[in-house]
């Protein structure tokens, strides 16, 4: 059961800073931004949806850690070689020094 928190202003704020997807252009082409909108998406379904918030500050203070932790730490990414974005920019600059 989702609360009026995660529905309507969660939207309502989102919409109030004009946050929206976009796509960018490369040689004419226009390619969504996939890796963005697949962020979200795994923030909705594995934080927002899952957990209910008192409010906007303490939606803030749960989802942090998610990101930080659950997703920057922990969570493989089939974009990065089946690794977390923590360990692949560790060995992105290892590979830049040697």
């Amino acid at each position: 059961m989702q609360n009026s928190f995660k529905t309507g202003q969660l939207r309502h704020s989102i919409a109030f800073r004009s946050i929206c997807s976009h796509q960018h252009r490369i040689s004419g082409q226009s390619i969504p931004n996939s890796y963005a909108e697949s962020l979200i998406k795994t923030l909705k379904t594995e934080e927002i949806f899952v957990n209910k918030y008192r409010n906007l500050e303490d939606a803030r203070t749960q989802i942090k850690p998610f990101l930080m932790i659950a997703y920057n730490q922990r969570r493989l990414h089939s974009a990065l070689a089946s690794c977390p974005p923590d360990k692949f920019e560790q060995r992105y600059y290892q590979q830049l020094l040697t």
